[in-house]
């Protein structure tokens, strides 16, 4: 992600600009004392007068262009910060399939906060405050050769070592710095898998086998840590005694050219208060390149795990009319035979029956790009053509299929946005339509489409979410829909009505369920049975009946 470059030149421009100017204003400080230091040692009263009056104006000064400055340098981090969210969004919203379903949702949220506030803080800011010093750094060098060459060039030489230190150690800070994080993306991933499941190894009794697995990453964790503080605090110490030389080394320099008449002592005050102001930039700028290499790894993270999408053109409806299995076997899926090999006609309705894992829900998902590999051909048949699956934008297909997951969302909204999902354009004659064809009329004319809803269903039932999602899915209309499981978890009596309501609002499907009731079975064309990844048996109920019978899917309620 270009970070920096996401904030507008012109802000850009007046941010170095208040960030110059107040460098300056922050060494005009060691200026302002050195007359002070010497109206005071030559008992000028005139000057001492001139200073009085000069020191309250340059203080409300000061204050103002910090204010400004600082003010400017967090809005710039805020936009800065802003901008990324709106492009990681971007990145993830137009991904393929395959992509986002490869990772949790838990994962992309991460990005959106931790991720994101890090890259703020250990990147963003870094180069703003880093920019800053820079700029003091700079002009407290030019104001030390004004003052007196002679102490600047004692300075100069004492701050080398300080100086050479972020060079010297960067390699070493950025090797420690990437293994750290990368044991602790580890610790984090072994910890998150032990905590989800915790319930199943407790049962199990493997509590031992999972605390060692977890006890052997969080040593690996403890050694990289270790080193990294380690490497971190020596780093620091020696720092800190190169600033002490420094500081120091400023003094008895001072002292000697005052005592050889080749400065005042104001000037070795002054010299000494721009001693910090050279100091504290080179002593900062080690953990400064530690937090700025921590940062820019998150980067180049995101970048490689989320990269930037060149095609983000909307979906175009195609026309179909039906689409061929020819021998289709998704990679890395157990099936012992060829593939499937079927052909779905749209007008038709379609049952998918087999048991947990037989691959009825893997067998749909190259449709919609969430299972890429595959091997065999499915044929898209269009109006005038027969097209590869593989030469169409993936874009294409959603604008053309609808799929009602086993795991869809519902939005922490009104009722409204959670059919429409946001788009203005859709009246609200359209969602009450939708919502009737589901079977929720009466359910919405009591509520509004204002009505709030979360997916944790404590102001809804099990049947209510499954129409909800099925008024959905029939707003946006396609030319044929794929069902996953639509019933799970709900009762034989509130899993009729929402079956009942799917077969009188929609032409062509496919519904895929563990359910083989009468009503199902008289309203779909075909049925298919599905077992280790092969279609075993198709046809009609009594085509199948044998097939499904010996599998244990007959009178499933």
């Amino acid at each position: 992600m270009k970070v920096m470059r996401s904030l507008r030149r012109r802000t850009l421009v007046m941010l170095t600009a208040l960030t110059l100017i107040l460098s300056a204003s922050s060494v005009l400080e060691s200026v302002i004392i050195k007359y002070l230091t010497d109206a005071v040692t030559s008992y000028d009263r005139v000057l001492f007068a001139w200073m009085l009056a000069a020191v309250p104006t340059y203080l409300v000064v000061d204050a103002f262009l910090r204010y400004v400055r600082q003010y400017r340098a967090a809005l710039a981090g805020v936009q800065i910060q802003n901008n990324l969210r709106a492009e990681l969004f971007r990145r993830i919203g137009l991904s393929p399939v395959a992509r986002l379903t490869g990772r949790s949702s838990e994962y992309y949220f991460s990005q959106f906060t931790s991720q994101l506030e890090s890259i703020k803080t250990n990147y963003i800011d870094v180069i703003f405050w880093g920019g800053y010093l820079t700029a003091q750094l700079i002009f407290a060098i030019v104001a030390a050769f004004i003052l007196n060459p002679f102490m600047a060039c004692a300075v100069l030489a004492l701050s080398l070592p300080v100086g050479l230190m972020p060079v010297l150690t960067r390699k070493r800070i950025g090797a420690v710095t990437k293994a750290y994080a990368s044991q602790a993306d580890a610790l984090n991933e072994v910890s998150g898998d032990a905590l989800r499941s915790a319930l199943g190894w407790k049962i199990l009794g493997a509590y031992s086998f999972v605390a060692k697995r977890f006890s052997e990453e969080l040593s690996e964790w403890y050694v990289a840590a270790r080193s990294y503080q380690r490497t971190q605090e020596r780093v620091d110490a020696v720092n800190s005694m190169f600033t002490k030389l420094l500081y120091l080394g400023t003094w008895l320099a001072g002292g000697a050219l005052v005592l050889s008449g080749l400065s005042s002592v104001g000037e070795v005050v002054a010299f000494a208060q721009l001693t910090g102001m050279i100091c504290m930039p080179l002593f900062m700028s080690t953990g400064l390149l530690t937090q700025y290499y921590a940062g820019r790894e998150i980067i180049h993270k995101i970048d490689a795990e989320v990269p930037a999408v060149e095609d983000d053109r909307p979906g175009e409806p195609l026309t179909l009319d039906a689409f061929t299995y020819r021998d289709v076997k998704p990679l890395g899926e157990k099936s012992a035979g060829c593939g499937v090999s079927f052909m779905f006609e749209t007008g038709k309705k379609y049952l998918v029956i087999g048991a947990s894992g037989s691959g009825k829900s893997t067998l749909f998902k190259p449709l919609f790009g969430n299972h890429p590999e595959y091997s065999g051909t499915i044929e898209v048949h269009e109006s005038a053509q027969v097209r590869d699956l593989r030469e169409i934008a993936e874009q294409d297909m959603h604008a053309s299929l609808g799929l009602l997951a086993q795991d869809s969302h519902l939005l922490h909204d009104s009722l409204r946005e959670n059919i429409r999902l946001y788009d203005p354009s859709v009246p609200d004659v359209q969602i009450l339509r939708a919502c009737e064809r589901a079977g929720l009329g009466e359910w919405v004319s009591v509520r509004g489409l204002d009505y709030m809803l979360s997916d944790d269903l404590r102001s809804l039932s099990g049947g209510e979410k499954q129409r909800i999602l099925l008024a959905r899915m029939l707003l946006h209309e396609r030319s044929f829909y794929i069902v996953d499981e639509l019933t799970t978890g709900l009762d034989h009596a509130t899993a009729g009505r929402v079956e009942r309501a799917l077969f009188e609002s929609m032409e062509g499907f496919v519904y895929i369920t563990h359910r083989t009731v009468p009503e199902v079975l008289a309203a779909v064309d075909e049925v298919l049975v599905m077992e280790d990844g092969e279609l075993v048996a198709s046809g009609t109920w009594d085509d199948v009946h044998t097939a499904a019978l010996e599998r244990g899917l007959v009178g499933h309620p």
